[in-house]
C-alpha cells in the first residue's frame, strides 16, 4: 500500500430506493512510485464484479480476490506497473440500514414514508460505498455521477457540473 497512491476516483453509482441496491463502477487514478503487481484497496459489503486495467491503449481483466475479514479486494494486474496505473472496478452493494457508508433514511411527509439515500465516510465508512483507499493520509480528488430516477433530486457538497435526461424516467 505504501507505493501506490490514489490521485482521482470517477465513482459512477445507480442507486434504487425499492430495492436498496446500487450498481457501482470506480474508476481510479493510482500513481505507483515502484513496479507493482497487485493493488490492494478497502472494500466493504461489496460484491464485485471484475476489474480491468488500462494497458496499451486498452482495458485487460484482472483476477481479484475479495476478504471480507479484513475489508479489502486485492487486485492481481496483468504484469509489473509502475508509474499512473488505471484501475476499474465494478460492483453490487447494499443501501444500509446503518449511519454508514452508502445507507437509507426514512422519512414521514404527508402522512406518506419515504427513503433517502444518503453517505457517512468517516474513515472506514467509504469501503461500503466504492472500493477504495479508504484512510485519510490517501487523499485524492472525486468526480461522482449519478443515474436517479427523474422525480428524486441529488444534492452534493460540490457544484453539479452538469445533468442530462436520459430517458425511460
Amino acid at each position: 500500500m505504501n507505493d501506490v497512491d490514489p490521485i482521482a476516483y470517477g465513482i459512477h453509482l445507480e442507486p434504487n430506493l425499492e430495492t436498496f441496491k446500487f450498481f457501482g463502477r470506480t474508476k481510479i487514478l493510482i500513481e505507483a512510485s515502484g513496479s507493482v503487481n497487485e493493488i490492494v484497496l478497502n472494500a466493504l459489503d461489496l460484491a464485485v464484479w471484475g476489474c480491468k486495467v488500462a494497458l496499451d491503449g486498452g482495458q485487460e481483466a484482472c483476477p481479484f480476490r475479495v476478504d471480507p475479514k479484513r475489508e479489502i479486494l486485492k487486485v492481481y494486474l496483468p504484469k509489473k506497473l509502475k508509474g499512473p496505473i488505471e484501475l476499474t472496478v465494478e460492483y453490487e452493494g447494499r443501501i444500509g440500514e446503518g449511519m454508514k457508508g452508502f445507507y437509507r433514511s426514512r422519512y414521514v411527509k404527508g402522512g406518506s414514508a419515504g427513503y433517502l439515500a444518503v453517505t457517512q465516510f468517516e474513515e472506514s465508512d467509504a469501503r461500503r460505498a466504492f472500493p477504495c483507499f479508504d484512510h485519510p493520509v490517501k487523499k485524492a480528488t472525486f468526480d461522482v455521477d449519478m443515474i436517479i430516477d427523474e422525480h428524486l433530486t441529488a444534492i452534493s457538497n460540490g457544484p453539479v457540473i452538469g445533468e442530462e435526461r436520459l430517458g425511460e424516467g
